[in-house]
Order: structure tokens, then C-alpha cells, then sequence
């Protein structure tokens, strides 16, 4: 989806996502860096459970909160540096995750939503009886 362009692409260093290696371009921001490793999910939301990703990528909307180095930062601003660790929050309150069935998500993994709700032919049969 995301791809590095090759003119600018920097210097890729070690950082530590979700306990895994991963390498991404030093100085660029967290949230970009991840976009281009196709890492689209930034966390899950204590309101809804439901996966969020960066939209604004200026520090407005507050979708890309991770914990990077032990502190609640917006990814966005962000910039990646050498033995950086980003833990994303994969888990829904309580470590109940509602999408999949491992207790988080590792990099590379697409969380996809297990609960179905009922179907719009369920609301109209409901209204007919």
C-alpha cells in the first residue's frame, strides 16, 4: 500500500516493534515509518475495540498514540531513532483482544473483525414479526 520512495529513502535502523526487530528509516516519524512497512494499525480503541490507524499524520487527531521508549507518544511526531521500542496497544481493556484469537497481534498480521453484527435481513425480519 505504502512504499518508501527511493530518492528518499535514509539510513534504516534497529528498532524493537511488539518485541520484534524491525528496521525503518532513522529521522522519519514512527507513524509514517510503519505506513511503509504496511504496519497500518497503530492501536485498538478503549471505546469501540475496533483497529486504528493514523489519519491526520500532523498531531491533531491523536489516532496513532503508541508507546514509544516507556511513554504515550503520538507517533506521527515522533521521529525514529537507533534501539527505539514502540509497543503498540493491540489489545482491547482487560487483554480481551476482539479481533483474532491470539492475545495481540504481531508485526505483519492483519486483525480482522470476528464479531458480526446482525444483518440489515435480520432488522427487517425482526420489524415484519
Amino acid at each position: 500500500m505504502f512504499k518508501y520512495a527511493p530518492e528518499n529513502t535514509q539510513q534504516l535502523v534497529t528498532v524493537t516493534l511488539d518485541g520484534e526487530p524491525v528496521s525503518l528509516p532513522a529521522g522519519m516519524n514512527v507513524a509514517a515509518a510503519l505506513l511503509g512497512i504496511d504496519q497500518i494499525i497503530s492501536r485498538i480503541s478503549p471505546a469501540s475495540h475496533k483497529p486504528c490507524s493514523p489519519h491526520c499524520l500532523m498531531g491533531v487527531c491523536y489516532e496513532c498514540l503508541m508507546e514509544i521508549n516507556g511513554v504515550n507518544r503520538q507517533a506521527c511526531m515522533t521521529p525514529v531513532s537507533e534501539g527505539m521500542v514502540i509497543r503498540r496497544n493491540l489489545t482491547a481493556p482487560g487483554g480481551n483482544l476482539h479481533f483474532g484469537e491470539k492475545e495481540t497481534a504481531t508485526p505483519g498480521e492483519q486483525i480482522t473483525s470476528q464479531e458480526e453484527g446482525p444483518s440489515m435481513d435480520d432488522k427487517t425480519q425482526g420489524a415484519s414479526a
